[in-house]
């Protein structure tokens, strides 16, 4: 689902909380790819994306209510649309640049469609890849990282520090020229 900061304020969101997602424009103009809206179906996950000016991905949801019609907020008349129920936050900064950058999603819906429009359907695989770039939360009671015990050195000795950094950086720069 795209979704416009401006009407769509998915932060504001709590879990279990639903929206409803109209197939038609104030207009009386049916909302680009309406197909999608029919083929939406209750259970269904769906990821928010977020257009201008953040363009990222922000939340999770599910089709609660495939298409059915609806009184809307800026609608003289009942209208016809899906209704979302808004489960989580997505963690981290999954942007659109770095969706198009994805082999995996180079042929998905969105991608294809610059993400100019509503609703997109996402074969599994490409949902999960998605969910894949995902930041891991910590654990409610998990500790950070003891960096020391971990790689089990201490980190006093400067030398070994510089020594490893500089490995790394080797690493990376090497890693660097062969892609």
């Amino acid at each position: 689902v795209t979704a416009d900061p401006s009407i769509w304020k998915v932060s504001e969101l709590e879990s279990g909380d639903e929206k409803f997602y109209p197939a038609y424009l104030p207009s009386g103009n049916k909302a680009r790819i309406f197909s999608n809206f029919e083929d939406a179906h209750e259970g269904d996950r769906v990821v928010f994306y977020q257009s201008t000016p953040l363009k990222r991905v922000v939340a999770e949801s599910t089709v609660s209510k495939g298409l059915h019609e609806e009184e809307a907020e800026g609608y003289d008349e009942p209208v016809e649309g899906v209704t979302l129920e808004y489960t989580r936050e997505i963690k981290g900064d999954i942007s659109w640049s770095q969706l198009k950058e994805i082999p995996d999603l180079e042929d998905s819906k969105p991608i294809i469609n610059t993400a100019q429009g509503s609703i997109f359907k996402l074969e599994k695989e490409e949902f999960e890849t998605i969910l894949s770039l995902e930041t891991p939360s910590k654990e409610e009671g998990e500790s950070s990282i003891d960096v020391e015990e971990k790689l089990n050195i201490d980190l006093t000795d400067n030398l070994l520090v510089f020594k490893v950094l500089d490995f790394l950086l080797r690493t990376f720069l090497i890693y660097l020229r062969i892609t």
